[in-house]
């Protein structure tokens, strides 16, 4: 059975497709909380609580990451901002380190920071992966970085 690394498992999006991946695929997940992944993900899912844990990132097939400071329910100062920034980049900096430095990396490394790389837009536009208009701000920033 293939190996899946998935980091933001516990979250909304991240549980969901282990709900329908572990069906197919070993999964470990890089959590900063054993206990909670284990109650959303199930007890049939490896979890680690850092990247060193995962010493050969080769022995994945793959690496899906969708960790992050979650970015609702909390006031967007110039602190948290940081806090959702770093939370981002500086695992997939890291991910992306370890897979370069690896021998034999994962066949596939997928990314995902947040929904809000176009930012806010009218309700009448239609959006789809040509559209170009982005509205410049946190959240379109968050993700283009």
């Amino acid at each position: 059975m293939e190996q899946l690394l998935i980091t933001g498992g516990s979250g909304l999006i991240g549980s969901t497709l282990i709900a329908q991946l572990k069906k197919e695929y070993r999964i470990t997940v890089l959590t900063r909380d054993i206990s909670r992944c284990r109650l959303i993900t199930g007890n049939n899912i490896d979890c680690i609580t850092s990247l060193e844990q995962a010493d050969d990132i080769g022995t994945y097939w793959g690496v899906i990451n969708l960790a992050g400071e979650p970015i609702v329910n909390k006031r967007w100062s110039s602190q948290q901002k940081k806090i959702i920034c770093d939370s981002r980049w500086n695992l997939t900096a890291a991910l992306a380190d370890k897979i370069i430095k690896s021998t034999s990396p994962p066949q596939v490394f997928i990314s995902g920071s947040a929904i809000g790389i176009y930012g806010r837009q009218p309700a009448d536009i239609s959006i789809d992966e040509s559209f170009v208009q982005m509205h410049d701000e946190f959240s379109h920033q968050l993700c283009a970085h």
